[in-house]
């Protein structure tokens, strides 16, 4: 099952990395280029009142910047914003 979630800040990462975790097809879209290519680079870490640390790395979860992922097909999309 595809899943993209819309919105790949600090709210959009923590349900993007859990569904990955859980074994999802998960792809994360944002609309910020910078923020976009700096998780393709060096991932994200999550630190919280969630009972772990998130990390997302760029090879375990894709990262794509909003104008870019037409054609993709997804089973599910959800905003996170």
């Amino acid at each position: 099952m595809k899943i993209a979630v819309l919105g790949a800040g600090s709210i959009g990462l923590v349900p993007g990395v859990m569904l990955t975790n859980a074994g999802y097809d998960v792809t994360l879209i944002d609309a910020w280029d910078e923020n976009v290519k700096a998780l393709n680079e060096n991932g994200g870490t999550i630190i919280g009142n969630i009972f772990t640390t998130l990390t997302a790395r760029s090879n375990n979860v894709r990262f794509h910047i909003s104008d870019r992922y037409d054609g993709i097909n997804f089973h599910i999309r959800f905003g996170c914003m």
